[in-house]
């Protein structure tokens, strides 16, 4: 019964927001991650433009927006 009611009723994904970055050697270069439950969540796109990150999602009703600066991958902070 138990195994029915979680086919039927999947776990939803956490709100916990994480965005990992790899080079083409395969090397870690960003990994952004919060446990803020009111977070932008189920992250499924991401573009850098200019001095920002934009994010994308499925479940969201906005674009999400992050300076590099604040990600670690900027050395001075955007205009605004």
């Amino acid at each position: 019964m138990i195994a029915r009611v979680v086919y039927w009723m999947p776990p939803s994904p956490g709100r916990d927001p994480k965005v990992v970055a790899y080079d083409l050697e395969g090397r870690l270069v960003a990994n952004l991650q919060t446990t803020d439950r009111h977070g932008y969540g189920f992250i499924t796109q991401i573009s850098e433009a200019g001095p920002w990150l934009y994010f994308g999602s499925i479940e969201e009703d906005a674009i999400g927006r992050l300076p590099l600066i604040a990600a670690g991958l900027a050395a001075s902070p955007p205009a605004p």
